[in-house]
Order: structure tokens, then C-alpha cells, then sequence
């Protein structure tokens, strides 16, 4: 916070400077380079005092929103826990009514069909199923109803 109290006057001397060096590099009258540099000290000295209060405004809004986020959070955190003890002392009834009222699933029989069941050994997955024509059972001894690959 220290480079930021001093923001004014390190901007004013800094920019005084460089005006006081152009002034000499350009073979300016001394009392020429001399008023330029306590304008530049001046008009630069002004400038820093506002950017510090827009430094310091920032950073206290910053800080504000963190607190009123961290109250948020506790507010929220506060709520999820009296719902959980709530949750807890309704008991399993609940759970059970839950479990009975849950979405069955559609495509669980399809899952069954496409398994992985259904490929191996080359045979169907319901073992009693009748023989699908131009379908071979990889165990199978090659015979007339059959044809060796």
C-alpha cells in the first residue's frame, strides 16, 4: 500500500524529470526547462491523486464483494445443512416412496439385446433361441448343416 500513498509524487517527480531532460536535450532556456517542470510536477502531482482514490476505491469494493460473498456462502451453507438434518429426519419412508416413484429405464432391453453376450461365441444370447440361417456357432464341429471357414 506504501507505493500506492506515494503514487502522487512518484508520478509528479518521474514526469518532471523526463520534461527537465527532453528540455535539455533540445538546448531549452533554463528558465524554459524549469517552468515546464513545475507544470509537469504540478498537473502530474494532480493526476496521481486521482489515480490513487480510484486505486483505493477499487480495492475496497473488491474487498466488500468478498465479504458479501462470504456471507452468501454461510447463508448457503446454512440452508443446505438445515435441509440435510431435515432429509434425515424424515427417515426411510421417504427413501422407499422415492425409489418406487423412479423413472424406469426404456432401453434396458435393448442393452440386453446388444450386449455383449449377443456376439460372443457367435451364438445368440438366449441359448434356446432356434438357429438363424446363415448364422454359425463357433463351437460347433463342422457337419452338413454347417459349413467349415
Amino acid at each position: 500500500m506504501g507505493i500506492i500513498n506515494n503514487l502522487p509524487v512518484i508520478l509528479a517527480a518521474s514526469t518532471a524529470f523526463l520534461a527537465g531532460l527532453y528540455g535539455y536535450m533540445n538546448h531549452m532556456p533554463n528558465a524554459q526547462i524549469y517552468g515546464n517542470m513545475c507544470l509537469f510536477l504540478i498537473v502530474f502531482y494532480i493526476i496521481g491523486l486521482f489515480l490513487r482514490r480510484t486505486i483505493r476505491n477499487i480495492r475496497e469494493e473488491i474487498e466488500s464483494g468478498n465479504e458479501r460473498q462470504s456471507v452468501a456462502d454461510t447463508q448457503i451453507q446454512t440452508t443446505v445443512e438445515a435441509d440435510t438434518a431435515g432429509q434425515d429426519r424424515e427417515g426411510a419412508a421417504d427413501t422407499a416412496g422415492d425409489a418406487a416413484e423412479a423413472p424406469v429405464d426404456e432401453y434396458a432391453e435393448e442393452a440386453d439385446y446388444y450386449g455383449a453376450d449377443y456376439y460372443d461365441a457367435g451364438e445368440p444370447a438366449d441359448g434356446d433361441e432356434a438357429v438363424i440361417p446363415g448364422y454359425y456357432d463357433a463351437d460347433a464341429a463342422p457337419d452338413e448343416d454347417q459349413h467349415a471357414t
